[in-house]
């Protein structure tokens, strides 16, 4: 992300530049920054464009922690296993000494190329003079974790780390800093010096300023971690941290910035769109979200219109959209507010999955205990055939665009069928069946677990020869474009595209369960799932 003095805006969109996760920045000017990350993952921005070096995951595999550098030709960079990487002229290189410690190394910094430090687990502390790195006899108390360090001028350094761990280097020794625990933290993860001296320390559920002379807590209020600071003086500060967590200090106060919104640790379980600037997804305690084409923001009915878990959200326009979760809970967004279908809790109680309608007159709701539910565009009504052909949760429905004959699959591998009255299509030596979707009458998949890839032709049902062998991960949801465009997600982050041909799994960037997936093109594509984990792919 990059600030420009009044907007915060993404400088390389999310998985645009690579897959691995990056943890640490550091820049020389607004010309050179480097930022490093998993698998050895280095990646240079020279003023104008951010570009991964051919040496990324070459020069070592292991995850980089902390980079720092004086200069345009000086880098360092440490990370797992005690390791330490040295940039100057030639590139980068395995610095002497790397190595010196086996555990994680998560910090750097030096008052000059040849006066460095670099901290990690256990309370270890390195010393590097540019040639060489020792280790420090100061272990600290109770041999915490250290996190981050920095200074002002060689006598004159920093760490932190977890347990309420502040310590101070004076030139000569590294002692433990007696006035620490007036900050409040107890958890420290990140500091910065400014300009004026001024030392700043956050963590989790707190932040502290050291003015010279005393340490004083300062007042943050969100409950989640702030892992990182950076400001150029005492009434401009920025920190951030969890759950996208972004907060500001103008000399008063700590403020959420303008990409943070009220916490939300929602599983989402689905999203449906009818453009790129109108896309939902629904999820745990009756929680909604929309995204409008720039950002995301949580539905002001959240968990006060219902708080059922919202299984499911289906629409035919942006006035038109229903959602469906426990308890038989059902729901429709006229445009401006959400509200209860009626039947919806009281006629059907059961725990309803999935709806698919040919129109918002027209639509069938599925569920629990074999239930099938039909809504007219004013009232929910069990239909006779409900628990009668099978007593397996029906997960998902799905039918032709237009159609009003469609398909549902269940947690026993069945796959049903309505035209004019429900029956039992076929039920397939498969696992349970959660996700279906199709291109048309002749070309539709079902998913589930154990990686099962069911797929219809137009007459018949039958696993593909992929199914159970691209994965073994229970699959949750599937959505497509077009026949050669199809997507499936699933446990562990896992997601799957179909190409027309073969299907291949994808770099997701994380291992939180993907519930639900839906898109607006081939190039924008939307996947949700556990702690409020939304994913949007871009080529």
């Amino acid at each position: 992300m990059h600030y420009d003095g009044a907007t915060w805006a993404p400088s390389v969109p999310a998985g645009s530049l690579t897959q691995n996760d990056f943890y640490a920045v550091w820049g020389t000017s607004a010309s050179d920054a480097w930022a490093v990350g998993s698998a050895g993952t280095l990646a240079h921005y020279d003023g104008k464009t951010w570009t991964l070096s051919g040496q990324s995951g070459v020069t070592t595999t292991q995850t980089l922690r902390g980079v720092w550098g004086d200069s345009a030709s000086s880098y360092w960079a440490v990370g797992n296993s005690g390791v330490i990487l040295r940039f100057n002229a030639s590139g980068w290189s395995i610095a002497n000494g790397s190595g010196v410690v086996a555990g994680t190394l998560f910090g750097i910094w030096g008052a000059s190329p040849t006066s460095l430090w670099a901290v990690g687990n256990s309370g270890v502390i390195l010393a590097g003079n540019g040639t060489t790195w020792v280790r420090d006899p100061f272990m600290g108390a109770n041999f915490n974790t250290l996190l981050a360090v920095r200074g002002t001028q060689r006598d004159s350094v920093v760490a932190v780390g977890t347990g309420g761990s502040l310590y101070r280097y004076d030139g000569t020794a590294w002692r433990v800093d007696p006035k620490g625990g007036a900050i409040g933290s107890t958890s420290p993860s990140a500091l910065t010096i400014l300009p004026s001296g001024a030392t700043w320390v956050v963590g989790f559920g707190s932040a502290g300023r050291f003015d010279g002379t005393n340490w004083q807590a300062v007042p943050y209020t969100l409950p989640y971690s702030l892992t990182a600071v950076w400001g150029t003086s005492d009434t401009d500060l920025w920190a951030v941290g969890g759950s996208g967590v972004m907060v500001r200090y103008d000399g008063q106060a700590l403020t959420p910035g303008p990409l943070t919104e009220a916490p939300v640790n929602t599983t989402w379980e689905s999203a449906w769109a009818s453009g790129p600037s109108d896309i939902w997804t629904v999820g745990s305690g009756g929680f909604f979200r929309r995204f409008d084409g720039t950002k995301w923001t949580t539905s002001a009915q959240s968990g006060v219109i219902t708080t059922s878990f919202l299984q499911r959200v289906y629409g035919f326009s942006p006035t038109s959209i229903f959602a469906v979760g426990t308890g038989g809970a059902m729901l429709r967004y006229d445009g401006t507010a959400w509200s209860p279908i009626t039947g919806s809790g009281t006629v059907v109680t059961n725990n309803l999955y999935g709806l698919y309608g040919s129109s918002a007159t027209n639509m069938w709701v599925v569920g629990d205990t074999g239930t099938l539910a039909f809504f007219n565009g004013s009232t929910l009504t069990k239909d006779v055939s409900s628990g009668m052909l099978t007593t397996a949760t029906v997960y998902a429905a799905w039918g032709p665009a237009g159609s009003s004959f469609p398909y549902a699959v269940t947690s026993a591998g069945q796959v049903l069928r309505y035209v004019f009255s429900w029956s039992l299509q076929v039920t397939p030596p498969v696992q349970p069946l959660y996700g279906l979707w199709g291109s048309a009458a002749t070309n539709a998949w079902a998913v589930g677990g154990l990686g099962a890839l069911l797929k219809f032709n137009g007459s018949a049902w039958a696993a593909d020869a992929q199914s159970g062998v691209l994965t073994t991960a229970t699959l949750y949801d599937v959505w497509g474009a077009n026949a050669s465009n199809v997507w499936a997600v699933g446990s562990n982050g896992t997601i799957a595209r179909y190409n027309g041909t073969a299907w291949t799994l994808e770099q997701s960037g994380t291992r939180n369960y993907l519930g639900g997936i839906w898109g607006t093109a081939t190039d924008s594509v939307w996947a949700v799932g556990s702690s409020g984990t939304i994913l949007r792919y871009q080529p």
